[in-house]
């Protein structure tokens, strides 16, 4: 009989000690759902940087190539000869110099304009048969399971179809998608020049500010590429705007911050297709952060002052 008395007891202390225990897990689960803060990516920014420091201390013009595949060749070669020595691609097994070599023609600034909001073949119909073939298995998500193909729509640029597949694919969700649209709309305002710098820095502030709003956490399927782009875009304008001398020429009385627009503008549109590419053929966040790392270090390197010129005189 007091065996028996003994059994409520037990029953109870169970019952207690598992809602004890599931209380615990629920805690350490909240705890460790943190929220996302763009500081968790400001070393893309760091990086991007450095990346073009380096460039335009060390990287030597041959005057005299007169061909733009060789050109765009030996700055690749350059750019992925420095990322094997960063320690951000060192890591995890890193695809840099694959999705260098697919994004290398980003580094041609009109070419580059173009592809984003009037004809996504602009880049393709000036490269190598050699180098269509590198770009279009790194482009074509049709190769990837469960990726569908790019809107097959008329004349229009690459920035609206990539975020439309990045939905698609759960690499961005809607608010994203409608912020980082918004952001391509000032960005074309930002290469005709009627913009300028400060506009830019406004409106990734405000995007932060609903970003936060949001609320993503460590566990969020999305939030990262928009955070990605805030963090690129102002290491590239706190860059620029450090390093005027690289667009002072022809200023002829314009605002030095209109100038360099468009220079930034390179940068954050970079960082947008490009992590929307590396997001969808990896399948990852680290895939989408490199993409986006490295479409902006390409797309800013053809803007640099003597190479840009270099470059668009061999468009």
């Amino acid at each position: 009989m007091k065996n028996l008395k003994q059994i409520p007891i037990l029953v109870t202390l169970i019952i207690s000690l598992l809602l004890f225990t599931n209380c615990n897990n629920d805690d350490q689960s909240i705890k460790e759902d943190k929220l996302l803060q763009i500081s968790q990516f400001k070393e893309l920014g760091e990086i991007h940087n450095a990346f073009l420091d380096n460039t335009n201390k060390k990287f030597k013009i041959e005057s005299e190539e007169k061909s733009l595949s060789k050109a765009i060749n030996s700055i690749n070669d350059f750019n992925t000869d420095y990322a094997k020595n960063v320690d951000y691609f060192k890591e995890n097994n890193s695809q840099s110099t694959n999705i260098f070599n697919a994004s290398k023609y980003f580094v041609i600034s009109k070419g580059f304009e173009q592809y984003l909001f009037k004809d996504k073949e602009a880049l393709s119909k000036r490269m190598t048969e050699k180098d269509l073939v590198t770009y279009s298995s790194y482009f074509d998500f049709s190769a990837t399971s469960n990726r569908v193909q790019l809107k097959k729509t008329e004349n229009e640029g690459a920035y609206n179809n990539l975020l439309f597949e990045a939905k698609n694919n759960g690499v961005i969700d809607d608010f994203e998608y409608k912020e980082l649209i918004s952001l391509g709309e000032l960005i074309k305002k930002n290469f005709s020049g009627i913009v300028g710098a400060d506009e830019l820095r406004n409106q990734l502030d405000m995007m932060e500010k609903r970003w936060s709003n949001m609320k993503y956490t460590e566990n969020s399927k999305a939030g990262r590429l928009t955070a990605q782009t805030i963090a690129i875009g102002r290491a590239s304008l706190d860059f620029w705007e450090e390093n005027e001398v690289f667009s002072r020429e022809n200023v002829n009385g314009r605002s030095q911050k209109v100038l360099i627009a468009p220079i930034i503008a390179n940068d954050i549109a970079g960082a947008v297709v490009g992590g929307a590419i590396g997001g969808i053929k990896s399948g990852s966040w680290k895939g989408a952060g490199e993409g986006a790392l490295i479409g902006a270090v390409v797309a800013s390197t053809g803007v640099i002052g003597r190479l840009g010129k270099w470059i668009s005189k061999l468009w």
